[in-house]
């Protein structure tokens, strides 16, 4: 599948939020982080999307953000453009310079 027809830079942004937003599930660092587990909110609190629809339409169909099956078990985020961004809350248990792993499909 093309999930990441545009993806060319990763922006992370770690802080304070103002909005209006809830916590779908809170995830906690250190900790797998679930894509799928974005706040809740709707389109520009919690997420954009280019387009409203969810393309994969497996889970939380009634958001635009667009998740799919993955083949080794849960969900990914695909079919993603510039511009597009989703928010998450997550629990630091202790404040440490830690490494990310992403699993990332290109091409």
């Amino acid at each position: 599948m093309n999930y990441l027809t545009a993806f060319k830079k990763l922006t992370i942004l770690l802080g304070t939020t103002l909005c209006f937003e809830s916590a779908f599930a809170i995830q906690t660092i250190p900790g797998t982080l679930e894509v799928e587990n974005y706040n809740e909110g709707g389109m520009n609190v919690a997420y954009y999307d280019v387009d409203e629809e969810n393309q994969g339409n497996v889970f939380r169909m009634e958001d635009g953000v667009d998740i799919d099956t993955c083949e080794n078990g849960g969900y990914v985020v695909g079919w993603t453009a510039k511009g597009e961004w989703i928010e998450y809350d997550i629990d630091v248990k202790q404040s440490q310079n830690t490494s990310i792993q992403l699993l990332l499909l290109l091409d």
